[in-house]
């Protein structure tokens, strides 16, 4: 008697089939599975007001080989006071366990909020298992450096010796402040240059950078009373914002001008002369 094997009726679908014995097998095919979405490092940036900045996030397809492949967009939430440029690279399919970094330039202007602010980035795939998925950077922006006179606040200052004695020692001080601000940049001060005909003057002040925010650098200026005469001088302070930050400006200048006027010491029979007649017209007053 002849025997027959007999199989269960299949509940899937076969596309090969394998013959062992003379007898035919169906093998299901296994359905690849969807893809799935993965993000990982994250670029944030610091700007100055103007700026521009380069935020960034990586992409990965974290399904398995033989899976689907991700085929995702990119967008980035809103901002005030700044345009997006376009992602780049531009996304494109991503096989299983492939990834590709993105960067999206941040264009500052004036009106954009201060300090910290938040960058959403939001990945999109409508086929992965787990889309949407977000990770947020952070887009720093800071204020320009303001430098100023401590002694009046404003950006030109003048200094009078007044009459000083020929061959004294007389010097005058003042300084220069970064503006108080919550998130202010740094002030460097680049080059000092100055006009004096009669090269009478001098300061101690030289180039500095990084000034923070309300900090105050103090500094002296020095006149030279080797010979009489009236002196001017004039100096100017050429400021910007602290170097390696986009947005950073220079063109900020503070104007010093000094005067003095060097006399000779009054000599004995000047004196002598002064005191008896200033004694003579207290005579004529008590007359009076």
């Amino acid at each position: 008697m002849r025997s027959i094997l007999k199989f269960p009726k299949p509940i899937l679908f076969f596309s090969s089939c394998i013959a062992v014995l003379g007898v035919v097998i169906a093998v299901p095919s296994l359905a690849r599975a969807d893809a799935t979405i993965g993000l990982g490092i994250q670029l944030s940036d610091t700007v100055i007001v103007g700026g521009t900045g380069s935020l960034g996030l990586s992409v990965e397809n974290t399904a398995d080989l033989g899976d689907a492949d991700l085929n995702y967009s990119v967008s980035v939430s809103p901002l005030a006071g700044v345009a997006f440029g376009a992602v780049n690279p531009a996304p494109a399919a991503l096989g299983p366990n492939e990834s590709a970094f993105h960067i999206v330039t941040a264009m500052t202007s004036g009106i954009t909020p201060l300090g910290g602010n938040t960058v959403t980035f939001t990945v999109e795939d409508p086929a992965a298992t787990n889309s949407p998925q977000t990770l947020d950077a952070t887009l720093f922006v800071l204020d320009h450096s303001d430098g100023r006179f401590i002694s009046n606040g404003s950006t030109t200052l003048e200094l009078d010796f007044g009459n000083v004695l020929l061959g004294s020692s007389s010097s005058l001080g003042y300084g220069i402040r970064n503006l108080a601000g919550e998130f202010r940049v740094g002030l460097d001060l680049d080059s000092i240059s100055h006009m004096d005909p009669d090269a009478k003057f001098s300061t101690d002040a030289v180039p500095f950078s990084d000034l923070a925010a309300g900090a105050i650098r103090f500094f002296d200026v020095i006149v030279d009373t080797s010979m009489p005469g009236s002196f001017i001088a004039q100096y100017s302070f050429n400021l910007s914002d602290i170097d390696g930050l986009s947005g950073s400006i220079g063109g900020q200048t503070l104007t010093l001008n000094v005067l003095a006027k060097v006399v000779p010491e009054p000599s004995g029979l000047v004196l002598l002369v002064t005191g008896l007649a200033s004694l003579w017209v207290g005579h004529r007053r008590r007359r009076a």
